[in-house]
């Protein structure tokens, strides 16, 4: 089955003036979840990130308010490593699938 993947965004930093811009988003902390499957075969995965932003670009500059979470999704998708987000993603849904370890009770209890 497929993989669905998402970014929520948790929380962001901002530098109260930069480049003459006021309230650039400076962090961004994040979750990237991945889930597959659907109804009670539905496996769910996430981890954390903060992508650290660069300087902001004058050409292209939105300010804080007008904001969108798309916007900030892409904020984060431009600076995270979504390959090595997907790979942990990925091992953390296997590992659910097929667990390493199971606590057993003792045979002799």
């Amino acid at each position: 089955m497929a993989i669905t993947y998402t970014y929520k965004i948790n929380r962001i930093l901002t530098g109260p003036k930069i480049s003459n811009h006021d309230d650039v988003v400076t962090e961004v902390e994040y979750t990237y979840t991945g889930s597959e499957g659907t109804g009670d075969n539905k496996v769910t995965a996430s981890m954390s990130g903060v992508a650290v932003l660069g300087d902001p670009d004058p050409d292209n500059f939105t300010a804080f308010s007008e904001l969108t979470e798309a916007d900030v999704r892409e904020f984060v998708k431009a600076v995270a490593d979504v390959e090595s987000n997907k790979l942990m993603v990925q091992q953390a849904l296997e590992l659910k699938k097929v667990p390493r370890n199971v606590e057993k009770p003792l045979p002799w209890a």
